[in-house]
């Protein structure tokens, strides 16, 4: 993994934050981002301390000041264990903005705060196309990493009393606290409710079974079938049955949020889930000619920054029961 240099790290989260960052930055602490969880929980917090300054700022001055706002955001700062020297902000920051960049075929979709007027209720949707990741930071200073084929959406009144959005498919969460709101995850047949944590969610709708994994924190879910809340909390799953709505207790493994990784895990998937999973990881399309090994049970680990599809195709080839060959619309795996 690459090295970066703290200091210089939380100069470019201050750009960010405060509007001044530049295209080559903002690609430069996206991939940051991406590289670790620990890097995403560190831009989280500080995300959280300069979405509260802006807060106490404009409670206390009636309206928002910079320059009290960012000697609030050094204060907290400071006070939070291993922070470094911040510089001045120069900028204004009343204005909302989102900023999206190519990477790797998807984008950053990174989200500057602040209240909005009021305006008629529509939606805001971001996409991670297959083959890409993306990042969002949503109004109230949480973050949401998205896998490939996956999708967000978000009411523009989001934060007004009520913390909802609607996951298609799969993404890392990392939820800003607030005891007034509780933040709501509609995956489709149920809703998972949040009170401040960090987990993943696996709700791809092609898929029979979704998956809520917890990292840190206490969450809990609810079927629209059933009448029956069910908790869990640091280092629990919960699985939920498409086709009856049932929702069970799983245990958590690595493979849950190895793909915040870049690591490709799969323990006993039956190769048509794999398949799926590698559609969406490399954007392309994959096709099981013989429908017999489709229920095969496969497993391994591949890390997407050093293999390439290819080369994951050649270790399923090596284990003697399939081949795989190049078309013109993708690749077709069959019996060896």
């Amino acid at each position: 993994m690459a090295h970066f240099n703290d200091e210089h790290i939380n100069l470019l989260i201050v750009d960010f934050l405060s509007g001044e960052i530049d295209t080559e930055g903002l690609m430069e602490l996206e991939k940051w981002i991406v590289a670790d969880i620990d890097n995403r929980d560190h831009f989280m917090r500080m995300r959280e301390i300069w979405h509260l300054t802006r807060k106490d700022t404009s409670a206390s001055l009636g309206g928002f000041d910079c320059d009290a706002a960012f000697e609030s955001f050094r204060a907290r700062c400071a006070a939070s264990p291993g922070r470094t020297r911040l510089r001045t902000v120069k900028t204004i920051l009343g204005y909302a903005a989102a900023v999206a960049i190519g990477f790797g075929g998807g984008a950053l979709l990174l989200s500057r705060g602040t209240s909005l007027p009021q305006q008629p209720v529509g939606y805001t949707e971001f996409i991670a196309p297959q083959g890409s990741q993306s990042c969002v930071n949503l109004p109230d200073g949480s973050y949401v990493m998205l896998n490939g084929g996956s999708t967000l959406r978000y009411p523009a009144d989001y934060g007004q009393g009520a913390r909802s959005v609607a996951l298609s498919g799969e993404g890392y969460f990392s939820v800003a606290h607030d005891t007034g709101a509780h933040f709501l995850v509609d995956i489709g047949g149920a809703t998972v409710k949040v009170y401040g944590t960090t987990f993943t969610i696996s709700s791809y709708p092609e898929d029979s079974i979704a998956t809520v994994s917890l990292i840190s924190g206490h969450l809990g879910m609810k079927s629209r079938t059933d009448s029956i809340e069910h908790h869990i909390t640091s280092g629990q799953s919960l699985t939920l049955d498409r086709a009856d709505g049932r929702i069970s207790e799983t245990g958590f493994t690595d493979g849950n949020t190895d793909w915040t990784r870049g690591v490709l895990s799969y323990e006993r998937y039956p190769l048509s889930r794999l398949v799926r999973s590698l559609e969406r990881s490399y954007g392309t399309t994959i096709v099981i000619a013989d429908p017999a090994l489709s229920s095969l049970k496969v497993s391994g680990k591949f890390f997407r920054e050093t293999q390439s599809l290819d080369d994951i195709l050649e270790s399923l080839a090596a284990t003697g029961r399939m081949q795989f060959r190049r078309t013109a619309n993708g690749i077709t795996i069959y019996s060896d």
